[in-house]
């Protein structure tokens, strides 16, 4: 299957999704074989609702990830970048990445949505853990949803950052539970909290958090701070002076104790009794 436009063909080598406003294509484009994914709008109706906003970002030259915006068989077809490299939630659970390491996808992330200037509703689709995508090199991809987009215009800022706190709460999943990042729980409180002014307050602002995590201590980052080890952590400072009193008193009972025994070996031992008769019986 061939879907082309005046100057363009795309081969389908991939169905993708359908429903009943839209359907979902993985692509190639023939003249230079690179991937795309392409979605056909054909609710129209839909179309209606969406096409100038659509057609106002495919002329967004900053945003290279939407490719194009054409008119398919009476759908309005949207051409996105294909997504390349391995699912976040696979990278994360599949192999042991370290905490730098994801502090630097979250990093690329951020810095990728920055750079293609993204519309605040497809900032939201991306910063999903399931559309973010990750090279070996740390570089971020995003899979491209159109889910919701006829409410484009309602996205804010606050939906951006609520976005971006949940993929952070996966991400950081195990240092959130210990409680041992305290600078990235502090972000985290602050973007659920606040409203930025845009991506580059935004991004700022994680910096900031991700410099304070890279200076704690490795000690720090390996003792949990949970209300469990916090209780236990005050009982064993607490046990410390206990510890000193209970030696010195088991020291002073030891010492007593051995000041008795000397002091019953010291004096001379009870006479004994000499049994001369048993009953009626006279020993001789």
């Amino acid at each position: 299957m061939i879907i082309q436009t005046v100057k363009k063909k795309y081969l389908v080598i991939g169905y993708l999704e359908k429903d009943g406003q839209k359907e979902t294509f993985l692509c190639e484009n023939v003249a230079d074989h690179s991937r795309c994914l392409i979605i056909r709008i054909k609710d129209q109706q839909l179309i209606s609702a969406v096409v100038e906003f659509l057609y106002e970002q495919a002329a967004n030259e900053a945003f290279t990830d939407f490719k194009d915006c054409f008119v398919s068989e009476e759908s309005l077809a949207l051409v996105f970048s294909h997504c390349e490299g391995q699912e976040l939630d696979r990278k994360i659970g599949g192999e042991y990445s370290g905490l730098e390491e994801r502090l630097e996808i979250v990093k690329k992330a951020l810095e990728r949505i920055i750079l293609l200037d993204m519309p605040l509703f497809f900032a939201c689709r991306c910063l999903r853990v399931q559309n973010i995508f990750v090279k070996r090199s740390l570089d971020v991809s995003f899979c491209y949803s159109i889910d919701g987009i006829a409410q484009n215009n309602a996205c804010s800022m606050k939906e951006v950052q609520d976005c971006l706190r949940e993929v952070m709460e996966f991400v950081f999943k195990e240092e959130l539970k210990k409680e041992v990042i305290r600078p990235m729980e502090v972000f985290l409180d602050v973007l659920s909290q606040k409203q930025y002014d845009g991506y580059l307050e935004l991004y700022r602002s994680f910096l900031f958090a991700k410099d304070q995590v890279l200076a704690l201590s490795k000690q720090e980052l390996e003792v949990p701070k949970t209300w469990i080890f916090r209780m236990w952590d005050k009982v064993r400072k607490l046990f410390k002076p206990m510890k000193r009193i209970l030696v010195i008193a088991v020291l002073i009972a030891g010492l007593l104790y051995m000041l008795w025994t000397i002091d019953s070996m010291s004096k001379p031992a009870s006479s004994s009794k000499v049994v001369d008769q048993i009953g009626t019986l006279k020993i001789q």
